[in-house]
Order: C-alpha cells, then sequence, then structure tokens
C-alpha cells in the first residue's frame, strides 16, 4: 500500500495526522487495535496484530482474560507490540463497523488513559471513513483540553482514501517553533560549563559503537562509559528507536537508531518518530538539546531541508541547539548570522566562541 499524508493539523498540545497507510507499518509508540470481548484475534486488524507481531501478545492478554474474564464491550487492556513497530499495543473492545459514537467515544477514552499511562508520545488509532469524523473530533477536543499530556503526535491510519468527510476539515496550517537555532561546532562543546540539564544527541545506525565523528568525540570528552552502555544494549537496534545514556548527572546521551546500512539511508518516518520521542525526554528532563547535525555526503538520502522542518514543527517545548560544519547551515537557517555561541543560548550558560569541526 502507498503511504499517503491527507492532513496534518496542530492542536493546542499536539499534532494531529491523517494517512493513508498499512497501519502494521506505521511508525509508532503505541498502536490501538479493536479486538473482541475475550480478546480472541480472530478477524481484521486483530488477527494481523499477532500473526505479525508474534504469540507473545497473545499470551499476555490470555493471561489477563483468564485472571479477570471477558472484557465489556468499550473497555481495553494493553500487551506488549511483539515483533510489532510499536512498544505497546491498546485492544480495545468494539467493532468498528457497527459501534454506535457512545460507544466510540467511550473506546477512545480508554484508549487515550492508557496511553497517558504509559507516558509514550505517539499513538497511531486505526479508521474507516465511518468513523473518521468521530476520531478526529475526539481527538482535537482531548488534545486541546489535555494541556500536561503525554502525547506529542497521534496518527489516524485509514486503509483507504477517506472521502468527502474528511475533505470537510481542511488540512490546518502548522504553527513552526523558534526554539531551534544552529552553531559551528560539536554538541560536546555546547554542555561544557554550561549549568541546567542537557541532551546529546546524534544518529546512529542499529550497530556498534564508532571512534570517528560525533562519536569519537563523545568518547574523548567522557570517557570510555557511553560506548560500553551502548554495547550493552540490544544489537542490533530497532530503527526508530532511541538508546539513552547518562554520563553526568545533568548530562544525557541520546542515540537516535536512525541510518540504514547499505548507505547508510535515512527514513523520514523513522525521524519522526525519534523526534517526538527526543522531544518527549527533553520535556521530562527539562533539557536543552544539543544535536549533532550530519551531513548528506555522509548520508546518501538525506534532504537535511525537510529535517529542519521537522525539527522546528517537533520541538515546540524545549530548546534545541544544531550543531554543524557549515557555515551554510547558519544563513539558510539562522537568519544570516555566520557565527555561533552555543553557551549564550544555554539556560544559565557562559558564552564561548565556538569554532567549525570537521564531521
Amino acid at each position: 500500500m502507498k503511504r499517503e499524508i491527507i492532513s496534518e493539523q496542530e492542536t493546542k498540545t499536539a499534532a494531529i495526522k491523517t494517512v493513508v497507510c498499512d497501519p502494521l507499518e506505521e511508525q509508532a509508540a503505541v498502536l490501538m487495535s479493536p479486538n473482541n470481548e475475550m480478546l480472541s484475534y480472530a478477524t481484521g486488524l486483530a488477527w494481523r496484530v499477532v500473526d505479525d507481531g508474534g504469540n507473545i501478545i497473545r499470551d499476555e492478554t490470555d493471561i489477563y482474560v483468564a485472571n479477570y474474564g471477558e472484557i465489556k464491550e468499550g473497555e481495553c487492556v494493553v500487551s506488549c507490540g511483539g515483533k510489532l513497530p510499536f512498544s505497546h499495543v491498546i485492544h480495545a473492545v468494539h467493532d468498528p463497523e457497527t459501534a454506535s459514537t457512545d460507544l466510540l467515544n467511550k473506546v477512545l477514552q480508554n484508549t487515550f488513559k492508557l496511553a497517558e499511562k504509559l507516558k509514550k508520545p505517539t499513538l497511531l488509532i486505526p479508521c474507516t471513513n465511518s468513523t473518521l469524523k468521530t476520531v478526529t473530533g475526539f481527538v482535537t477536543e482531548y488534545l486541546n483540553s489535555h494541556e500536561n499530556t503525554c502525547l506529542f503526535t497521534v496518527t489516524l491510519a485509514m486503509d483507504e482514501t477517506p472521502d468527502v468527510v474528511t475533505k470537510e476539515t481542511p488540512k490546518s496550517p502548522v504553527k513552526r517553533s523558534n526554539n531551534v537555532k544552529y552553531h559551528l561546532g560539536c554538541p560536546t562543546d555546547g554542555v561544557k560549563d554550561a549549568q541546567g540539564n542537557h541532551i546529546i544527541a546524534h544518529f546512529v545506525t542499529g550497530g556498534s559503537w564508532s571512534s570517528r565523528g560525533c562519536m569519537g568525540r563523545i568518547t574523548k570528552a567522557f570517557g570510555a562509559s557511553p560506548s560500553a552502555a551502548f554495547a550493552g544494549k540490544t544489537s542490533p537496534k530497532k530503527l526508530g528507536t532511541v538508546e539513552m545514556i547518562r554520563v553526568k548527572p545533568s548530562v544525557y546521551i541520546y542515540s537516535l537508531v536512525l541510518l540504514q546500512l547499505p548507505g547508510p539511508t535515512i527514513s523520514t518516518d523513522h525521524l519522526s518518530t525519534a523526534f517526538d520521542i527526543l522531544h518527549h525526554e527533553a520535556v521530562k528532563h527539562n533539557s536543552t538539546v544539543h544535536l549533532h547535525r550530519p551531513l548528506e555526503s555522509a548520508i546518501s538520502n538525506l534532504d537535511w531541508s525537510k529535517a529542519h522542518k521537522l525539527l522546528t514543527h517537533t520541538f515546540r517545548k524545549v530548546k534545541v541547539l544544531v550543531y554543524t560544519s557549515q557555515l551554510q547551515d547558519l544563513e539558510k537557517y539562522s537568519g544570516g548570522k555566520r557565527g555561533g555561541d552555543a553557551h549564550e543560548d544555554a539556560p544559565g550558560g557562559k558564552r564561548q566562541k565556538m569554532s567549525p569541526t570537521k564531521n
């Protein structure tokens, strides 16, 4: 199925995307999946969830049903995501084809309650032409009325092109953030002597730690502990995930697993998911993000102008300092400024002139 973004709109707290896609191939932290009262995965998307995700999902919900009995209509149960590209699946007891508006609203209310408890930044909800209007209305109202929601993106997944009902709600203009600034240098320079909490973020493959590039400079600044901790985690690592290492009480290293070999190449969907997660973590730790900007020469299909738009769209609540070796980035994205001063922008930081470094 060809993926197509139908609409994007901003609420007071998060973005809503309507996408024609295979829901089990879409990137999100949590999937809502319809199921029956016994969670038997008999048909439709529920059957595919177990078929693609593995029996570990069924095993978890079987234990729940054995302990608590049949699940009432409108209620929800959460399980792991198994082999699916989701950390969790919320099994919502209803039939989307026959559910009344009241039942659908109850399902959505319980789904969002569980999503908030999971504290995940992205949620995927499958929709049909008959449910899209109700779901869109509920999600919009919920996000506008919950200022402290953990969610930053809710994706409404359609398995067919929406009909005229969707066209009644035109695509809203997306508000951009002014929190993204560019500097010459390396993220490790940006956290020297700076006060407050800081996240150093860089793009990696799912393989081993490198002694070159940004990884090498992190090792030089913080010793062998980041590479040892990275190697100790599951390998190979799933694309679109984020690996966190704490190197100081106030400094975290976040490795964005985005680069796929050979190439390497990068997926916009994986990048969007990783940015959502990184934004959520930065808000949680009240941190400034120091992001290493990779070069197009190193990643064959990288379009940084699109990545920059995604940055300004995603990071609405935290400051991002992007470190680059290219003067044209400062001219293009920082209003023509030809220099960077990361410590001046960091909360409580000291002024320290940055110099270009080789990528």
